[in-house]
């Protein structure tokens, strides 16, 4: 689905965003985006509708100048990248590297927003327990809810809801671990894929020294069989 801005979401007030592309999108890029979006927002289509009507201006605009080499210089000049545009441009590149490949079972897409626009801070994701381990058959649900200074820091990991687990709140169902450290693990480089398959390997191999769960933590300590839980 074409990913729009809402007028009030100011990370999404550049042309850029309003045509739902990165600064460094083609000619060709360009010229689908702003057919996808003229079309679902034209008036003919939209008889009645202000809001559609209001967002089809704004493509419009966004289209003239970024279309045009000239004035698209000039734009870029007069509206240096900001720290949202840098974090939802990478966001934009790692939702395209996660449907061109990803891993098996697993689910990762943005938020959608209420206008159909996509919502690239919020990301609703899935895990499969991995094979051979008391986690398999089970597909769990988290967020990854990243702000304007991804990737520089990670993203905060929430399942939802929550899961019983020595490294995971029990009320909040944040995750507590190193990886997820940014002055000492993380590494802007890590991917949305590479961040899911580590979380699916911590789901079996917690990590005592991060216990987030009182009761997880007593289960652990006693030896107890804590991966039937």
């Amino acid at each position: 689905m074409s990913s729009t801005p809402s007028p009030n979401n100011a990370i999404q007030t550049s042309f850029y965003r309003i045509l739902g592309i990165i600064r460094s999108a083609s000619e060709e890029e360009v010229k689908t985006a702003y057919r996808k979006l003229a079309l679902k927002y034209h008036p003919d289509r939209n008889a009645g509708n202000l809001e559609a009507q209001e967002m089809f201006k704004q493509i419009s605009n966004a289209y003239t100048v970024i279309i045009d080499p000239v004035k698209r210089q000039e734009y870029n000049i007069q509206n240096p990248l900001t720290k949202s545009e840098i974090a939802v441009d990478r966001l934009v590149e790692e939702r395209k590297a996660w449907r061109k490949e990803h891993p098996f079972g697993f689910i990762a897409r943005p938020e959608q927003n209420q206008n159909g626009s996509l919502n690239y801070f919020n990301w609703d994701c899935a895990i499969p327990g991995k094979k051979n381990t008391s986690w398999q058959g089970g597909l769990y649900r988290l967020k990854l809810l990243f702000n304007e200074d991804f990737p520089s820091k990670p993203p905060k990991c929430q399942f939802d809801p929550p899961i019983f687990h020595l490294n995971v709140f029990p009320s909040s169902g944040i995750i507590k671990s190193p990886l997820l450290d940014d002055i000492t693990y993380w590494n802007p480089s890590i991917t949305v894929k590479h961040l899911l398959m580590g979380i699916q390997e911590f789901l079996y191999k917690p990590n005592p020294r991060n216990s987030a769960s009182v009761e997880a933590s007593r289960i652990f300590a006693k030896n107890e069989c804590y991966g039937q839980y």
